[in-house]
């Protein structure tokens, strides 16, 4: 019974407070910028609070800018600090990327911040064809489209009260507008329309990343949580996507912290052979870091993943590492070979999520 009411109260009730049961609206941060330039067929300025339209423009570009006196459209102020932006054929582009839904842009702190408003459907079908090859099987397709649909869910009750859920980049999860959703991601999403993933009656953390390298990661190794449904798996994809990268030892040294250095070397690995710890030292300081907080001081496009070895080369450092990603939770390209191999999409959620349900929610 208890379990029961803890779904009811965190599933059921729609963060928007929506009561037909219908998808909740989403709020993704697209950018901040000093100036931002829309593209639409037929452009409308709505006012956020009285929600009438300020102006409306046909086949026009609106280059957003601002001054002490508020939000510049074309130069012209509009004394607003906050507007919404719609095209009546649901055509907006912001470079170069088609998004739908409306568009509000908030001054605050010297910045524009551009959010896409949308139902949360839509943007799931904008995150599966964002995050995974809109041409791959589509039982991976759909598992891709159930862990964003949870992962958002998730997002959308904790922020609702932030000036934007989440963003649209890899920090969160890679949203792109929809221009290049095939009828198979739109049916992916439909078909698992409103699916969520829990674990003992509530929503889950649903990690994913591109590319094990065979074998997954528990999230104790990344984030020192031992989280029961995060644990490590064989993976069914065979590819190691071997990768390679060298960088100076004074250009590491200032990204650590240090002038130079001298010596690299891994002192801890996990089960799975990912550097959970190492040495860094400049001759005369060390400093110990995990593997995770190497490659956000280095960059995640520069060191792929944890699981790397490293060797020194004169001035400068090389890594030499396989998969991509931090290798917690499902790995599409895992899923990718399950599906080719005629596994569906619950047999897929359920290897990589140990222990969950599969639970619809609208």
């Amino acid at each position: 019974m208890k379990r029961f009411f803890i779904l009811f109260f965190l599933l059921f009730l729609p963060p928007s407070g929506n009561s037909d049961n219908l998808p909740p609206f989403i709020r993704i941060l697209l950018k901040t910028s000093p100036s931002i330039t829309i593209n639409g067929k037929s452009l409308e300025i709505i006012d956020p609070f009285s929600f009438l339209p300020i102006a409306s423009f046909i086949s026009e570009r609106l280059k957003l800018t601002f001054d002490e006196s508020g939000i510049l459209i074309n130069q012209k102020p509009t004394l607003k600090t906050y507007i919404i932006v719609k095209d009546k054929k649901n055509n907006l582009e912001v470079d170069g990327r088609i998004y739908p839904g409306k568009m509000e842009i908030i001054l605050k702190e010297g910045l524009l911040y551009l959010i896409n408003d949308i139902d949360l459907e839509t943007y799931i079908t904008g995150v599966v064809a964002s995050e995974m090859p809109s041409q791959w099987p589509v039982e991976a397709l759909k598992a891709q489209a159930v862990a964003a649909r949870t992962y958002a869910y998730n997002l959308l009750r904790k922020n609702r009260n932030s000036l934007y859920d989440l963003t649209s980049t890899y920090i969160h999860q890679v949203y792109n507008g929809i221009h290049t959703a095939s009828p198979d991601v739109l049916l992916a999403v439909e078909s698992t329309k409103g699916e969520v993933l829990t674990y003992r009656g509530e929503l889950i953390e649903p990690y994913y990343h591109s590319h094990c390298s065979g074998q997954t990661e528990s999230s104790f190794y990344v984030w020192g949580r031992n989280i029961p449904y995060l644990q490590s798996v064989r993976c069914f994809h065979s590819d190691r996507k071997k990768w390679e990268f060298s960088i100076s030892k004074k250009k590491l040294g200032y990204k650590i912290g240090f002038l130079d250095i001298k010596e690299v070397k891994i002192l801890k690995r996990s089960p799975s052979g990912r550097v959970s710890k190492i040495s860094l030292s400049d001759g005369k300081e060390r400093k110990i870091i995990s593997g995770e907080d190497l490659r956000r001081a280095i960059g995640y496009n520069e060191i792929k993943s944890t699981l790397f070895e490293v060797k020194e080369a004169g001035d400068y450092i090389i890594f030499k590492g396989e998969g991509m990603g931090h290798g917690v939770g499902m790995c599409q390209w895992g899923a990718y070979e399950m599906a080719k191999r005629g596994y569906n999409y619950r047999h897929i959620l359920l290897h990589y999520y140990r222990g969950v349900d599969i639970l619809k929610i609208y």
